[in-house]
This record gives structure tokens, C-alpha cells and sequence, in this order.
């Protein structure tokens, strides 16, 4: 049965279809601390082009408002979403899905930065939605899989930020939508795994909100308070005369014990009951009945945060019938389940040309040719396929890690210089359309080992790990801004270590993991603890490893949302060991034929 089709008194999932030119989903719906060597940056070079590629990017900036402003204004202008107060707007004539913020007060975008709106309209069909969502990254934004299901969000979809107002165009910044993820095990009937992420072709220059990790329990405390916010409906869909709320609204409510919230919602939604504690929590008091008595969300607030002590706790998902059913709850996706799965990818890099190499939601590969010239290619997740060169003079670096270091959603690369063990962060500037190298240190040529593992601390920055040439194990917190803070020690006793990699979780907790390799041949995963600091290492194998001769982790090859690993064999023979998500790995997956091992693995 398509969920639009429930009886009334069904659950209801706050993403609405709106009628003829609609744009309105209204939705509910170990080792000891030591400091040294904090990094700042220096020396600014190759500014290649720069006059002539901002002209284009200015350009591209311009294409994008000017899409996005179609897509907004044909639906607005059109006097038929439901929800939008604007002269014409109807509310009736839905009987589908809600979301709403009922019984909240108005607030401005200087207390929720990282507020935006989620715009859809498909010119083929004349269908709208409208959801909240949250900044997490430049170009990242967090929301509802409900809200991403079934929808082509790159042709059809803008996110609107920076504005507390419903955009009209002349407030705020509308940008368009490069890719769409959801949840692999996203369920429309049952709302299990009701998270998703869209990638922006555009930064937006706001800040940013960080996702519950999964060891921000407290978080969930029964009675703590949460914030949620969102535009949705400010009196029931019963209401003849509901619409969206023209500004931002917020409301706080109390968390809800599963043991509360189970046979409430149980009670209301039989008997299709879907409720599932560990996934999904609930907020606020039970409803009355009444749009005067309840506070609530409602349509259109679907996709938008419930913020916990300055963390994104949950995704409004559904509720009850009408948003204010007497004794129904708000249920929200539990982020702190999903953060692995979600902030891989935030992380991952996704920008315009040769950023994220391949475009397609999964990790790339860096080779390099042997030739004079130090030609670089990238071969894409999955089948590592062939796609581009990515430039000359590599030869002059002997090691290089990936990893999004500024948080613009764009790949950089650290790189350290074999001529004087110099270190430098290479990033592509979106709005110049030009590389820039920028030197952060020197004397790292006796350095084993040098990772990009990810954000080991926790505080939602990419970090840098090293094993220097006594085998000590450092980790360089990352600021987000491709600089590094004071490091501190984690570990010992690795300088026997031929290979040492990690990017993202192998374990499936949230927290970044590493994997290393003797020349002896073991293999094995040391856990991360969240905090820097790793757990007892699992050994992956004993001595099967002894012919392989490069280790690669990239992140999410096979585009299942867990880490996986690439190992080379002496053969010149590529395979992928996907990630099971639970510190193991499942069979080798042959990558291409025996031609890798004619190149540098970079990484």
C-alpha cells in the first residue's frame, strides 16, 4: 500500500504531496598526552589561473541561483501549495503524510545557523514537497530519507540557507543538489533507517551542526530537553486554514523513555505499529487532541533536527494522525545509530570537476605512473575503473594521503615532499577553480607512517596520524581549516609496521579504525575508541599478507555505506575486501586486471 494511501488513524510520515504545482512537503513529521608542533599554515602558492576561473565561478554561481529561483518561484507564483502563505495557498486537499511544529514560537536564523529548506519540483509531473534540514558540512545536508525517496533531487531539488523567512528570493542563498543518499535499508512502510544526506554543488557559507556519535548516550537521557525546528504547519492538516510558517519556528520537548513511548505509539498506530526503540526515539508530551494544547511537529518540519546539548539527537520522521492525535508522540530517527553510516558520507568528498573523482558516492583510488612526467590518475570505487588524470609532477611527493581537511566537501590531499620531507595540504579552491598548495611543516622525512584516517576525536574534523621513526604513534587533531593542532601520543611500538591505513569504520561503531600490515604478513585492525586513542588490535591474519606489497583505504568502495579495503599483490593483481561493518571483511573482490602494478598506490 503507498504510504499516501494509509486509513485515517494510521501512522503518518510527514512528507506530503502537494496538489498540481506544489513545492511544500509538509512533513512531519593508550598512551600519555603530549604536545608539540601545532600547525598554523604557511606559504600560499599556485593560485594558478586565478582571475579567469573565478570569473567562471562567479558564472556557475549565478546558473545555480538562477535554477534554483525557477524552481521556488514556479511553485510559489503558482498560488496552489498547500501550506505556503502566499495569496491563493490552500490547505486542504491532503490527506497523505504530516509534519509541523504546532504550540512553538518564532525564532531567527542567528539561533540556528544551520537551518535550511529543502525545495523539490518536478516540471514533468507538477509535484512539490518541502522538508527541513540541517548543515553538517559546506555541502552537506542532513535530512529524512522519507524526503529523498523516490525523488531525483539533483535535476529537481535547491536548498535554501541563511534565511529564517520562507525564501522568496531575495533572502538567503538557494543552491542546487549534486547527489542523493539514503539509507541502503530505508523502508517507506516502515520507516526504519529514515536518514539521508544530500550533497550541495554549492558551499553555503554557514555554520554547521554536528551529529550525535554512538557514544552519546546521555544524550537520549529520559526528560532531557531537546529543540526542534522546522517551517511545517502550525495547526493540524484538519484545519481548513493550515499553512506553513512563514518564519522558523522552534519548540522544546522533553525526551520520551522507549518505555513510554513503545505502547503509545503502539496504541495509536495499530495495527501497523512500527515504532522500533534503538532506532527511532520519541519527544514532547502526548498529544490532546488539540492544535491548542499540543506542542508538536508537523508538516513540513520532516527531515529538520531535534538538537540535543548542541547535537543533532534525531531527524523528525512521523507521528500520529493529524499531528496532535490524543496520546501520540513525534518520533525522530535516532542519529546516534546511524552516525557511522551518516558520517561517512559527510565526510566523503564531493566537489565540482575533479573533486570526488567519479561523482558517484564512492571512494576513488590515487595512482601514480612511473614515468618522468608523475602522471596521477584516479580509478573509481567498485570496479576501478579508469576515469581521469588528475595532473603531472607527482613524482615529487612519496607520500599522499585523501581526506577533506577544510570541510568544503572537496577532496585535499596531504602530501609530503621526497626532496626534504616537507609537508603540504593540497586543496582545490570551489571558487577560484584552482589548486593551492600550502606548506604546514618540515622535517617529516623520517616519519614510517603517515594516515588520514578520518575523525579519531570525535569532534566531527578529519585528524592525521603518524607513526614516527621509533615507532611511536601520534595523532594530529584536525581544526577543520586543513591545519592541525598539538599532537599527543597514542601508542607505541609499530615501527615494524610495513603499511599502516585507515580511512572511516571497519567496525560499525561511528568511530574511525586503522589497519596495518608486517612485512611478515599479519594484518591487523586496531579499533578507535572515539577519543584518539585505540582499542586491543584484532588480528586479521597471521601470515596470509606476506605477498602483498600496497595497503589502501580509501573509505566506501562498494557504495554500502561500510569501509573497505584495497590490497595489491606482487602479481600487480588489485583486490577489494569489502567491509562487513563489524571488524571483519568479507571475500576478495579482483579489481581490473594485473596492470596495477605498474603504479604507486597513493592512496
Amino acid at each position: 500500500m503507498n504510504p499516501a494511501q494509509r486509513e485515517p488513524g494510521k501512522h503518518r510520515i510527514r512528507r506530503a504531496k502537494l496538489p498540481a504545482i506544489a513545492l511544500a512537503t509538509a512533513l512531519v513529521g593508550g598512551g600519555a598526552f603530549a604536545a608539540s608542533e601545532a600547525w598554523a599554515g604557511t606559504a600560499v602558492t599556485n593560485r594558478d589561473a586565478a582571475a579567469s576561473t573565478t570569473t567562471n565561478a562567479a558564472a556557475a554561481s549565478q546558473r545555480s541561483t538562477a535554477f534554483a529561483g525557477e524552481r521556488v518561484m514556479k511553485a510559489l507564483h503558482a498560488g496552489k501549495i498547500k501550506g505556503v502563505p502566499s495569496a491563493g495557498a490552500s490547505a486542504s486537499g491532503s490527506t497523505g503524510f504530516s509534519p509541523r511544529i504546532i504550540g512553538g514560537n518564532t525564532t531567527s536564523i542567528t539561533s540556528a545557523p544551520w537551518m535550511v529548506q529543502l525545495w523539490y519540483y518536478d516540471a514533468a509531473t507538477g509535484d512539490g514537497w518541502f522538508c527541513g534540514g540541517t548543515l553538517v558540512a559546506p555541502t552537506k545536508v542532513l535530512t529524512a530519507a522519507h524526503c529523498v525517496d523516490g525523488l531525483d533531487w539533483h535535476h529537481n531539488g535547491v536548498v535554501v540557507g541563511g534565511t529564517a523567512g520562507l525564501w522568496d528570493g531575495t533572502n538567503g542563498k538557494a543552491v542546487r543538489v549534486w547527489k542523493q543518499w539514503q539509507h541502503p535499508s530505508f523502508s517507506m512502510d516502515t520507516l526504519q533507517n529514515d536518514i539521508a544526506v544530500l550533497t550541495l554543488d554549492t558551499p553555503l557559507p554557514y555554520t554547521t551542526a554536528k551529529i550525535a556519535s554512538s557514544t552519546d548516550t546521555a544524550l537520549y537521557t529520559a526528560g532531557n530537553t531537546g529543540t526542534v525546528y522546522g517551517w511545517g504547519l502550525t495547526s493540524s492538516p484538519s484545519d481548513p486554514n493550515a499553512d506553513l510558517s512563514a518564519q522558523l519556528r522552534q519548540a522544546s520537548l522533553p525526551i520520551v523513555a522507549d518505555s513510554t513511548c513503545q505502547p503509545a505509539m503502539d496504541a495509536v498506530t495499530t495495527p501497523d505499529s512500527i515504532y522500533t526503540a534503538g532506532k527511532m526515539i520519541c519527544a514532547g508530551k502526548p498529544g490532546t487532541g488539540s492544535d491548542t494544547t499540543t506542542v508538536a511537529s508537523c508538516h513540513g518540519d520532516s527531515g529538520g533536527p531535534l538538537m540535543v546539548a548542541g547535537r543533532i539527537a534525531g531527524i523528525v520522521s512521523w507521528g500520529s494522525a493529524d499531528c496532535v492525535q490524543a496520546g501520540g508522540y513525534d518520533v525522530y530517527t535516532k542519529v546516534s545509530t546511524f552516525s557511522s553510516a551518516a558520517q561517512a558520507q559527510i565526510s566523503a568528498a564531493d566537489a565540482p570537476k575533479q573533486n570526488d573523482w567519479s561523482r558517484d558516492a564512492k571512494a576513488d583510488l590515487l595512482v601514480r605512473t612511473s614515468s618522468s612526467t608523475g602522471q596521477a590518475y584516479a580509478y573509481l570505487g567498485t570496479t576501478m575503473r579508469y576515469t581521469a588524470s588528475v595532473g603531472t609532477g607527482w613524482q615529487y611527493w612519496n607520500k599522499v594521503v585523501q581526506g577533506d581537511f577544510n570541510m568544503d566537501g572537496a577532496t585535499d590531499v596531504i602530501m609530503r615532499k621526497t626532496s626534504d620531507g616537507s609537508l603540504y595540504w593540497r586543496h582545490y579552491d570551489l571558487w577560484s577553480y584552482s589548486w593551492i598548495n600550502t606548506k604546514l611543516t618540515t622535517g617529516w622525512g623520517s616519519v614510517r607512517q603517515i594516515v588520514a584516517p578520518g575523525d579519531l576525536t570525535s569532534d566531527g574534523k578529519p585528524d592525521l596520524l603518524i607513526v614516527d621513526s621509533a615507532g611511536k604513534v601520534w595523532v594530529y587533531p584536525g581544526k577543520g581549516t586543513g591545519t592541525f593542532g598539538s599532537r599527543f601520543q597514542v601508542g607505541s611500538g609499530l615501527q615494524t609496521l610495513s603499511q599502516l591505513v585507515g580511512h572511516g569504520d571497519f567496525t560499525g561503531d561511528g568511530k574511525a579504525d586503522i589497519v596495518g600490515r608486517t612485512s611478515a604478513g599479519a594484518l591487523y585492525l586496531w579499533p578507535g575508541k572515539g577519543n584518539g586513542y585505540f582499542g586491543t588490535r584484532i588480528t586479521l591474519s597471521a601470515s596470509g599478507f606476506k605477498s602483498a606489497n600496497a595497503l589502501a583505504a580509501t573509505g566506501d568502495i562498494n557504495g554500502d555505506g561500510k569501509a573497505d579495503l584495497l590490497i595489491r599483490f606482487t602479481n600487480g593483481y588489485l583486490y577489494e575486501y569489502p567491509g562487513k561493518g563489524n571488524g571483519s571483511f568479507g571475500a576478495k573482490v579482483q579489481m581490473g586486471s594485473g596492470s596495477f602494478g605498474s603504479y604507486t598506490i597513493l592512496g
